[in-house]
């Protein structure tokens, strides 16, 4: 059974310099494959006189799964060109994919978080600045019963954080503290067989031949592709400055014609931008094929 949670839209607004409200809709997903189904069935229940030939599958089969949370805590200064921090509108996190080491029984982690400070300076009417940071994290399960001939593969993300600022030893506010947490999970899969039936037939049925089918699971293939999407998007918010953007695809999914395979969806680009009157977080939303 594979569960999956994916982020539809989120929608932030800046209420006042020190309080904004965030909506979020969420699209869950589920799906859910047996393999016994697959598998041969018993043939002492068939007749004697129905033979049936055999083929085998190979699938990666999950047979460990860990998560652990791992806290950290960094300081930087801010450039020294940097306009020193009147007031902290809102601090966002990303983890990279990590990398995955293995020795001695332990699983090791590495991957590099990005900070994106957004805040208003000191003298500057209000003006947005982002501030942008990376860190090198390693985190490590100890252990950990790996397996021979098995995939081990790795997610993390960042799922609470907390920022404070500090001066220097000048008198200014240019040092940012940050704590942090990262969750990260680890997930052991192994080459598994399974056996099934292709076909079945009956003898001795004179003049009355039986055939029988099984059902089937062929092999999986992997193909990819790169594609590159432009486009323009209308909206009723007056921009005056756009601060930062990300993207995502919402969801993707496969027709076939008579000669090639059609992938299509909506993919939304996210604008965190300042209107006039506020700061505003726009979702623009488009399909692609």
């Amino acid at each position: 059974v594979n569960c999956k949670a994916k982020i539809k839209r989120i929608g932030c607004k800046i209420i006042n310099p020190r309080k904004f409200s965030v909506r979020i809709k969420t699209a869950l997903s589920l799906s859910v494959q047996g393999i016994e189904r697959v598998k041969i069935c018993d043939t002492s229940l068939l007749p004697q006189n129905v033979h049936v030939k055999k083929d085998s599958y190979t699938y990666k089969g999950k047979i460990d799964e860990k998560t652990n949370e791992f806290s950290f805590e960094e300081s930087y200064n801010l450039n020294e060109k940097s306009v020193p921090v009147d007031d902290v509108i809102m601090n966002y996190f990303s983890a990279e994919k990590p990398e995955c080491f293995l020795s001695n029984g332990k699983v090791e982690l590495k991957t590099s978080v990005t900070s994106k400070l957004l805040y208003t300076g000191e003298g500057g009417d209000g003006k947005c600045i982002i501030s942008k940071k990376s860190f090198p994290v390693s985190m490590t399960f100890d252990d950990t019963d790996i397996e021979d001939n098995v995939t081990v593969c790795c997610e993390a993300s960042v799922v609470s954080a907390e920022t404070s600022i500090d001066v220097d030893s000048y008198g200014e506010n240019r040092v940012v503290h940050i704590r942090f947490t990262v969750k990260a999970k680890i997930t052991q899969y192994k080459n598994c067989e399974t056996e099934f039936a292709t076909d079945g037939f009956a003898s001795g049925c004179r003049n009355h031949p039986v055939s029988q089918k099984f059902t089937t699971l062929t092999t999986k293939d992997t193909v990819s592709r790169i594609f590159s999407l432009e486009g323009k998007f209308a909206t009723d918010t007056k921009i005056a400055e756009i601060i930062d953007h990300t993207s995502k695809i919402n969801e993707c999914r496969l027709k076939k014609d008579d000669s090639a395979v059609i992938l299509y969806g909506t993919y939304t680009v996210s604008l965190l931008c300042r209107s006039d009157e506020r700061y505003e977080n726009i979702d623009l939303t488009e399909s692609f094929e």
